[in-house]
Formats: C-alpha cells, structure tokens, sequence
C-alpha cells in the first residue's frame, strides 16, 4: 500500500491533485473490503505537504574550485598591499574566513570601521569583536549583532584616518546600496584583474 500510495503522489503535479487522488483510493479501497474483495490494507489518511528542500549541499567539487580561485585572488592582494590592505579587502577575507555573507552585514562592516571603529570595535577576552547595527524591515540600525571576526581579518583592519581617499571621504551621505555597490565593484576590479574565470566570478557576487 505504501508503494501504492507513492506513486499516486508521483504521478500528479500538484498536492491538490494527488490528496484528491488519494482520498479516492482511500474510498475505493474501503469499498472493495466492504464488498468482500479484501482485506485490503487502508491507505493513510492523506495529509500532503510541500516537501522541504534537500538540506545537504551540492555542487561541493564545484564550490571547493571556485573558494581555491578566490582565495588565490585573496593571497596576492595582500602581498601587494600588505602594509595598506584596503577597505574592500577587508571586507573579501570577512566574507572568506570570518562568515559574514549578508549583504547589509558586510554593508554595515565597512560603516564601523570606516566611521567609529572605536564604538564599534572591542575586546572581548582575548578575542576581537565588531558590534554590527544592522537594518530590520526597512528600519536602519534596528537589530544590533556582535560579530568575531577571525584572526587574518582583523589582522588587515587599519586605523579609520588610513582609508580617507576620495572615494570614502564622502561615506556619510552614501546609502547602503551605493555602498554596496562601490565595494562590489572594487572586489569585482581586483577578481577580473586576477583572470578568475568566469563561472567563479559570477558566483562570488551573490554575496552583494
């Protein structure tokens, strides 16, 4: 019955349709034993809902090659700017090391340690960490989240007076999307420029 029942739920499209298939089998089935053709065992009584999705990762041979370019891309930036790594690298090795992937949390990374880092920016027993005011539902700064980042990344934060070019000069009136995207476009210069290919280009920018 079991194998029955599945393959009715295969065999539609919808979970309208095959809970409507089901409830006919259920109904033929008492039937056929109510008129002697049984027993039969009685289906279940269909409560069909949205399968969730596979929690396991896929595509892991594919992701493994893309991290390797990224984090070759990541080794010789900071050969070449080791004494001055920039805000964006910063903000790529958060996002390769350190776990932060939201776009408004990389968003709000680059805020405090451009703005007040002293504010934002603690110790908390031997470990470093960023307190994040990150947006929720549209209202800026609503949620605050402690973020740790990891060794190598705190080891690229400079002092705020080090990253006064012209282009963060003007932070202050910059919204979160321009932000986001004045970072991505750097990171995206510094990705082209290593000769990255493209597929591990394209699947690095999902993170802005």
């Amino acid at each position: 019955m079991e194998e029955l029942e599945q393959s009715v739920e295969n065999e539609f499209e919808t979970l309208k349709k095959a809970h409507q298939a089901l409830v006919l089998l259920g109904k033929f089935v008492a039937y056929a034993n109510r008129i002697g053709k049984g027993p039969i065992p009685q289906p279940r009584i269909p409560r069909l809902v949205p399968k969730p999705p596979n929690p396991f990762a896929e595509g892991i041979a594919e992701a493994l090659t893309h991290t390797r370019a990224w984090l070759n891309v990541e080794r010789e930036w900071i050969k070449e700017c080791a004494a001055e790594p920039p805000i964006e690298l910063v903000v790529f090795s958060a996002i390769l090391h350190g776990g932060l992937l939201h776009q408004s949390a990389l968003i709000q990374l680059a805020r405090a340690l451009l703005i007040a880092p002293e504010e934002a920016i603690s110790l908390t027993g031997n470990r470093v960490s960023i307190d994040l005011q990150l947006p929720w539902h549209g209202v800026p700064g609503a949620e605050h989240r402690r973020w740790y980042p990891d060794d190598q990344t705190v080891a690229l934060i400079r002092r705020p007076e080090a990253y006064k070019t012209t282009e963060w000069e003007d932070l202050g009136a910059l919204s979160d999307e321009e932000l986001g995207r004045l970072l991505l476009r750097k990171v995206r210069q510094r990705i082209r420029s290593a000769s990255v290919a493209n597929e591990a280009r394209e699947a690095g920018q999902c993170h802005f």
